[in-house]
């Protein structure tokens, strides 16, 4: 998985604690393999590899992991709190694009499982309609890290 990416500029590294933190305030139980990605590239962006294609969008732009860490300005929870009232229920960010977007956990199918679908959430389209905003990317963290590119 994180092998075939070099992430640059994360965070300091995320203990068990803080993941357990964000999972409990969003009551979610996060995927194993993001987990695992997330715990040593908190924050990290890719760094040769930050393309990927998906539905209708081609050359969309993975721009860096969400944050553990309340001080940063890409802290989850703040991210998610900012954007709730625009996200459709069982919806999670863990991941942003350079544009104000953010990829996300999709809950919604299994609300109390650990293998969401991943979406994305085009912020300019949910003012038209929340569900309409989430475009289906692929079915895991794993599978959308084997998406990336370099341009």
């Amino acid at each position: 998985m994180t092998e075939k990416i070099t992430w640059i500029l994360s965070h300091p590294p995320v203990s068990e604690n803080e993941i357990q933190k964000v999972e409990e305030k969003l009551k979610v139980k996060l995927p194993s393999d993001y987990v695992t990605c997330v715990k040593i590239n908190n924050g990290g962006t890719p760094q040769d590899k930050e393309i990927l294609d998906f539905a209708e969008k081609e050359g969309a732009v993975f721009n860096r992991l969400l944050s553990y860490h309340p001080e940063k300005s890409t802290y989850i929870l703040e991210t998610y709190e900012d954007i709730l009232d625009r996200l459709v229920p069982h919806v999670f960010p863990f991941a942003s694009d350079p544009f104000g977007n953010f990829y996300c956990f999709d809950y919604r199918q299994n609300p109390s499982g650990n293998q969401p679908t991943i979406v994305y959430w085009d912020h300019e389209m949910t003012f038209i309609d929340p569900f309409y905003a989430l475009i289906p990317v692929c079915s895991s963290f794993t599978e959308l890290l084997s998406m990336l590119y370099s341009d």
